[in-house]
């Protein structure tokens, strides 16, 4: 089920401009002053949410083609203007962005030490991740609309 354009732009602003300020705040907090590692936490979920949504589009258009030539015809899901499968795109990559980031600032001086930074950051981006599957999964996060084109 889609949700109105407004409620689904307000979720998809919120959740990547938040993502952004979590990031910067986490790495603000373990990280010293000056560090480079900031601007990765600012980046790092709202690099992940694009990624992901494309990753998800991308699923969904190869899940498509395949049915297309499988059977000849739209799934179901296309043609009923239903969420399309592969929102778990989220939280794969967010997870993995999340690691990477999290190898940086557990590299850097950091507070807490290698293993419990890079913990933080592992937890950070699944936990990112599965707040976008949901909302996603839920009809929150736009849809590309794959049969008006």
């Amino acid at each position: 089920m889609r949700r109105s354009a407004l409620i689904t732009f307000l979720i998809m602003a919120s959740v990547f401009i938040g993502g952004g300020i979590i990031g910067l705040v986490l790495t603000v907090a373990l990280t010293e002053t000056g560090s480079v590692a900031r601007l990765f936490g600012l980046c790092s979920l709202p690099l992940a949410f694009i990624i992901g949504a494309q990753l998800w589009l991308g699923y969904a258009s190869v899940r498509i083609g395949a049915h297309l030539l499988k059977r000849g015809a739209l799934p179901r899901f296309a043609k009923s203007g239903a969420i399309p499968p592969g929102s778990a795109a989220f939280v794969l990559t967010s997870t993995t962005i999340s690691t990477f980031l999290g190898v940086v600032v557990a590299l850097a001086p950091s507070r807490l030490g290698f293993l419990p930074t890079l913990a933080v950051f592992i937890g950070l981006g699944a936990g990112y991740g599965i707040v976008c599957h949901l909302l996603a999964r839920n009809g929150f996060l736009p849809v590309y609309d794959m049969e008006g084109e």
